[in-house]
């Protein structure tokens, strides 16, 4: 009982400074966006994959996994050229000279979704349905609407959260500013109120939980966690 107590006052002595409160907000902020995001990209995946395949006329299934056995795209089989060509269209214009085509498996772009994701996360890892990456790690949810034309965010917004993100890991303090809490909160709630993004029932709680985070102050100049 008594090392529950210690353990208690080093938190709550850590916790004593507004500071810290803050930054476990913004802490708390951001693992929750990250996994609404999430589910709201998992959504778009399959969307997206289901959208390439109703444009691709029935062909049949690649035997030679073209992308990373024949290097010049001019003699990819039909069934691989015309994914590749429907997944270009949906890349940004300024992303596609960046595609390295060989780092995918173009023969399975017809059944995994999360393969034809890859296309628009540089440096991705294989994806699978049960991957976690998304859900670990918002890098990956932020690649993929920098690149992809199918959901319309602000570019400013999108770098306005890579800054957060970037920032946000490298501090080892445990110590934020209020101002920079508050905007922080800004731009996770701003993405998921993205009309694409909320959409999903995974954000509309979330966003109660951020817009509350925001806007609640406790009596000693520092953020209340609910």
């Amino acid at each position: 009982m008594g090392q529950l107590s210690s353990r208690q006052e080093l938190i709550n002595q850590e916790l004593s400074s507004p500071a810290a409160r803050d930054w476990l907000c913004v802490s708390l902020a951001l693992r929750d966006a990250t996994k609404a995001l999430a589910a709201s990209m998992h959504m778009w995946i399959a969307r997206l994959q289901r959208r390439v395949k109703r444009a691709v006329p029935p062909l049949e299934a690649c035997r030679h996994n073209c992308s990373q056995t024949c290097p010049d795209l001019r003699t990819w089989c039909p069934t691989c050229l015309a994914w590749q060509r429907e997944i270009l269209s949906l890349c940004e214009p300024r992303y596609k000279g960046k595609i390295v085509w060989s780092r995918f498996r173009s023969s399975d772009w017809p059944e995994n979704p999360y393969e034809v994701a890859r296309v628009f996360i540089s440096r991705a890892h294989r994806f699978y349905y049960k991957s976690n990456e998304f859900h670990e790690d918002i890098r990956f949810t932020l690649c993929f609407l920098e690149n992809c034309t199918a959901i319309d965010v602000p570019p400013a917004l999108i770098q306005k959260a890579w800054v957060l993100r970037n920032s946000f890991r490298r501090r080892g303090r445990m110590r934020t500013k209020k101002r920079d809490m508050q905007q922080a909160l800004t731009v996770l709630i701003s993405l998921l109120q993205v009309p694409q993004i909320a959409e999903h029932e995974a954000v509309g709680p979330v966003l109660q939980k951020l817009t509350a985070l925001q806007s609640t102050v406790d009596t000693r100049n520092g953020c209340t966690i609910l």
